[in-house]
Parts: structure tokens; C-alpha cells; sequence
């Protein structure tokens, strides 16, 4: 009886262990809108109504390692409101504040151009067929070392990167702020998130709104023909 219950001890904890491990595995503030704002956050300007915030990186982009010429930045800025940002990354939402969409500015200025790179380990979900993200400056995006994609042009754009060849995997994700000698760089970034396969539910229900569209135009044109 003793062994019986040390085997089922064993096998429960075995289970909460695994499942402890894949949900470690999930991506965390994937799109950098759940920060942890609770953190120690100092005035940079006390006596500057407009300044921004100084914070700790593990808070503010939550999940996510953040390297600068290949070291740990333990500190970026935080802007709450409208005022001035900071290099080489400040934290704000553009639309004042909104607290379900912040985004990152890239300021990296020459002759104190910083190559940045923000990685994080997860998984990518088992139906994702894509990831989009938001740009307007020099960054790449990789996955486990293999570029994916760049942006090099200071118009908007926000690109769905094919991810579908790692889905359901635990893979290295990176975006890396390139940077052409002299020219440094100043754009906001963000990740709009994964884009996955429609369920068959929502299949059909396409197909029914589809077939009504079809019927109500073909019923229009039948009344105007026989007007």
C-alpha cells in the first residue's frame, strides 16, 4: 500500500511538473501590452511635469530579454503621458495613455548607435499560420537564429511573417533593431500577435453568410428584372 501511494505521489507530481513546463513554455506580453506597471518607477526630471519614467525592463516588457551591443539592459524609460522619450527605448502607449495598447520608440542616435535585440522563448500555437507586428525603422525578425523578415523603410507597416512551419514548437524568437553606420535610428515597434486557422465553426459560419449574401443579391436582381 505504501509503495501504491509513493507510485501515484510520483505520478502526480510528474504531471503538475509537465504541466508546470508547458505552460512556462507559453509566450508572455507577447504583444507588450500586460506590463507589470507595480515596480519601482523614478521621475527621470522630478521637476519636469513631461518627463518620463524610469523602470525596470523585467517589469515593463514582462517575458521578454532585451540586449544592448550584446549586454542586458536592466532599465528602460516609461512614458505615461504625452512628453519627451529617452534612448534607447521608451515605453508608451500612442494613444494617450491607453493601457491595452502600448508600443516601443527605438531611439538610437549616432555616434551612440546601440544594437538592440528583444528575444523571448514560447511557444507558437498549433493552428498559428502567421505573426504580425508593427514598424516604421530598420528591424528584423527571427526565429531561432533564421531571419524571417525585415523591415528597412520609415513608412508604416505591419508585415504577417509566415510562421506555420513552427507551429506548435518552442522556439527563440528575435527582433533586432539593424542599424546603417551614421544614420542610427528613431521608429516605434509592435507585435499584433499570431494569426491562426479559422475553426470549422467559423468556416461554416463564412459559408452561411456567404450563401445569404448570394441569395439577397440574386432576389434584388430578380425584383429589378421583372420591374
Amino acid at each position: 500500500m505504501k509503495q501504491r501511494n509513493t507510485m501515484n505521489l510520483s505520478l502526480i507530481c510528474s504531471v503538475i511538473g509537465i504541466t508546470l513546463v508547458c505552460a512556462a513554455q507559453d509566450f508572455v506580453n507577447l504583444n507588450f501590452d500586460f506590463p507589470d506597471l507595480s515596480g519601482s518607477l523614478r521621475p527621470y526630471e522630478p521637476s519636469n511635469p513631461r518627463t518620463p519614467f524610469i523602470g525596470e525592463t523585467s517589469r515593463l516588457l514582462r517575458g521578454w530579454t532585451l540586449l544592448g551591443n550584446g549586454i542586458s539592459i536592466s532599465e528602460i524609460a516609461y512614458q505615461p503621458a504625452a512628453g519627451y522619450r529617452l534612448e534607447p527605448i521608451t515605453f508608451f502607449s500612442p494613444w494617450g495613455g491607453a493601457a491595452t495598447n502600448y508600443r516601443l520608440l527605438i531611439l538610437s542616435s549616432y555616434p551612440n548607435q546601440v544594437d538592440l535585440r528583444f528575444q523571448q522563448t514560447g511557444r507558437i500555437p498549433v493552428d498559428a499560420v502567421g505573426l504580425g507586428y508593427f514598424a516604421n525603422g530598420p528591424i528584423e525578425m527571427l526565429i531561432n537564429g533564421k531571419l524571417l523578415h525585415t523591415v528597412d523603410t520609415t513608412l508604416s507597416t505591419m508585415p504577417i511573417v509566415d510562421v506555420s512551419a513552427y507551429a506548435g514548437q518552442v522556439v527563440n524568437l528575435e527582433f533586432h533593431v539593424f542599424q546603417k553606420p551614421f544614420l542610427g535610428a528613431q521608429f516605434q515597434f509592435d507585435i499584433n500577435g499570431f494569426t491562426q486557422v479559422p475553426e470549422p465553426s467559423t468556416w461554416a459560419l463564412f459559408g452561411v453568410g456567404a450563401v445569404t449574401l448570394a441569395w439577397s443579391y440574386h432576389r434584388r436582381m430578380g425584383i429589378k428584372t421583372r420591374l
